[in-house]
């Protein structure tokens, strides 16, 4: 899926966006990549950026499939996922430098499939996060659990 959109509040600013979406399962497993990116209007001023974007992607392979308890078919799956999100591509008007506000994550983990709706998950995330500088990035990681259930 992708598409484009804007929204006008005024005669001058202009909100543009543009995304592309894929949820597919690919060769090498990946499921899900999402690129998506914003334009700002000038008048939301520098912290906002003039652009911003980003991406994620998905890499998800099966190791083993079983029934467990009630559950058919129940897949565990090996996981990584990458993450980039710029939230203020661009430059200061008054120096020229680069302007931060950015994430970069890394993150493994395994999932445990019950149907194909439904996934209970384990990661390990690991990111990188710039201010607005461009200070020399904090890291931070951490383990995450969720279940989550499409319908």
């Amino acid at each position: 899926m992708k598409g484009t959109t804007s929204v006008k509040s005024s005669a001058e600013d202009l909100l543009g966006l543009f995304w592309l979406h894929r949820n597919e399962i690919f060769p090498l497993g990946v499921r899900l990549v999402t690129w998506l990116n914003v334009a700002v209007p000038s008048s939301a001023g520098q912290q906002f950026g003039s652009r911003q974007w980003g991406f994620h992607a998905d890499l998800v392979y099966p190791i083993w499939k079983t029934n467990l308890l009630n559950w058919k078919n129940v897949v565990l799956n090996t996981n990584f996922r990458i993450e980039r999100v710029d939230y203020n591509w661009g430059t200061f008007n008054e120096t020229g430098d680069s302007i931060g506000d950015d994430i970069t994550a890394l993150v493994p983990g395994v999932s445990l499939r019950f149907s194909a709706n439904t996934v209970l998950k384990a990661n390990y995330r690991y990111h990188w996060q710039k201010d607005l500088l461009a200070n020399p990035a904090s890291r931070t990681a951490g383990f995450q659990f969720g279940f989550a259930s499409y319908f």
